[in-house]
């Protein structure tokens, strides 16, 4: 894995709020380049890291993309910036976990 730098206490303060005050009563969208698996040790904090990953994980829709990034990769040859990008999956075959929407 990259590295990566884990939340300071401040910030996993307040993710914590934000999770409290949305639960049960408004989505929320996470987004991440990292494993839903190595999110509790980014929070840095067990028992912070506990309750955060409770208010996220419960009730929640997993949705994992797959395919190359649809970002501008360089040509090793010439140095160029190309555009390659692949076709996705359709998104009734995209995986989700938890409950049908």
């Amino acid at each position: 894995m990259k590295s990566f730098r884990r939340l300071s206490d401040t910030e996993r303060r307040h993710l914590l709020e934000v999770l409290d005050d949305r639960n049960e009563c408004r989505s929320t969208v996470l987004t991440s380049q990292f494993e839903v698996a190595v999110w509790h040790d980014l929070v840095g904090n067990p028992t912070l890291g506990d309750a955060i990953m409770e208010r996220i994980l419960t009730r929640h829709h997993e949705i994992a993309l797959k395919g190359e990034t649809m970002r501008p990769v360089q040509k090793e040859s010439s140095g160029d910036s190309t555009d390659k990008r692949s076709s996705r999956e359709d998104s009734s075959q995209t995986p989700v976990k938890g409950k049908e929407w």
